[in-house]
């Protein structure tokens, strides 16, 4: 049986297993065992590469960032620094928009997730942004979009999964998403005050401006801010590497947690412990699911028989790429980011690099195409995420979101068709 009809007997499985509500992970081994039987070979291969996958090292940063981004929202230290952009808010009115799309691009630093950053954010800016006079919908469509900066701002969860299914340095990774994030955030940052100037006076009113409301929040924001300065001042400065970084940004968020914030207690230790402990298990089991997934594609010939088939299609790299956008926002349009990274790279990858694409510069391209396709219905989590937050129809936010959307589509082609662009921090380190 060839390959092509080997994938697609395990998608077919595996989409059948997702409609009767089955957990992904259950359903991509569902689907691997049955492209197994079906291509003849043992299964007695399954666990050997379940276990193998798992047993990395570097998978050690996924518990750590993950743990620290659970300290730091419920020990009052991710609450301290939006503290402190509310205070900001109150004083630059007009400009509030521009200041939920820099929360959400520092909040990125903490939770490494879309999701949680959309969660965090909207519940804070939302009610914010409504009181300023935005309408609720359109205050929804902005934290969701705005919810994407934080994956491509280090420390990024899905950065470690593609890092380690490409066989590439994960701080290398997260430094390829840096530039198109910036670019990004800053057009959405100059859409939101554009639409802000047209409903809110950009001065506060004389009340705000005789208050100096964010002093006070600057200074007790201070360790929080701090966090990212570690992670980066550590692994970029050669301190520490990645794994050890999601351990020495955990035992701060203990301390601070604990010693300044007092947000954190021995009572309420264990369930955030417990939390995060679950989050990781999940994760893990994908990325077990999916590396005997990898394995079944492998063994079967399915990247050397698509790398064949695209190079007998003559299609030149440029083409390629654009192929490839195409495909990547559709499957992130409907599969969750972390699992279509650990399917596709070890699929594409070897195609991209037969074309000469350099692994990184594919990476960024993979990530952002992904995470663009979290605002994207039908499927799009990071809007589902802001309606449930802001109470508002999902219809009711699409509108609202095309300004965003279109503005991101001049930098997905610039990180696809500049590798200089989004090579250049990783170049330097």
């Amino acid at each position: 049986m060839s390959s092509i009809a080997i994938l697609g007997i395990f998608l077919a499985v595996m989409m059948a297993l997702a409609l009767i509500r089955v957990p992904l992970a259950i359903g991509i081994l569902g689907g691997a065992f049955a492209g197994f039987l079906a291509s003849g070979r043992s299964l007695g291969i399954v666990a050997p590469s379940a276990f193998s996958a798992i047993d990395v090292f570097a998978f050690l940063a996924v518990p750590g960032f993950i743990y620290a981004g659970a300290l730091m929202l419920h020990g009052r230290i991710a609450e301290s620094i939006l503290d402190l952009f509310q205070g900001l808010a109150n004083r630059l009115q007009g400009a509030l928009g521009a200041i939920t799309v820099v929360v959400s691009m520092l909040f990125g630093t903490i939770s490494g997730s879309s999701v949680a950053t959309v969660s965090m954010v909207g519940g804070m800016m939302i009610p914010e942004m409504e009181k300023r006079g935005y309408r609720r919908e359109r205050a929804a469509a902005l934290v969701a979009a705005t919810g994407v900066l934080g994956v491509l701002i280090p420390p990024s969860i899905p950065g470690i999964m593609y890092a380690i299914a490409a066989g590439q340095s994960i701080a290398a990774v997260w430094l390829t998403t840096v530039m198109p994030a910036i670019l990004l955030g800053g057009l959405w940052a100059v859409i939101a005050v554009v639409q802000g100037r047209g409903r809110h006076a950009l001065a506060a009113s004389v009340e705000a401006a005789a208050t100096v409301p964010a002093r006070g929040k600057l200074w007790r924001s201070i360790p929080a801010l701090f966090a990212p300065v570690i992670i980066f001042g550590g692994i970029y400065g050669g301190v520490f590497t990645p794994t050890e970084g999601g351990a020495v940004v955990v035992v701060y968020c203990l301390i601070i947690g604990f010693l300044f914030y007092r947000g954190l207690r021995l009572g309420t230790i264990f369930g955030i412990t417990a939390q995060a402990a679950r989050m990781s298990a999940a994760i893990l089991l994908l990325i077990a699911a999916a590396a005997v997934a990898g394995r079944l594609f492998t063994l079967t010939g399915l990247p050397r028989e698509l790398t064949a088939t695209i190079v007998g299609m003559n299609l030149d790299p440029l083409m390629f790429l654009l192929v490839l956008n195409l495909i990547l926002i559709g499957i992130g349009m409907f599969m969750e980011t972390n699992t279509a990274i650990l399917i596709l790279t070890p699929i594409l990858l070897p195609i991209a690099q037969g074309l000469g694409i350099d692994p990184l510069h594919f990476g960024a391209i993979v990530l952002l195409n992904l995470e663009l396709g979290m605002i994207t219905p039908p499927m799009a989590g990071n809007l589902f995420v802001a309606c449930k937050v802001a109470g508002v129809p999902f219809n009711a936010m699409l509108r609202p979101l095309l300004p965003y959307y279109l503005a991101a589509i001049p930098v997905l082609a610039i990180t696809t068709y500049w590798p200089d662009f989004t090579l250049a921090l990783s170049r330097l380190f």
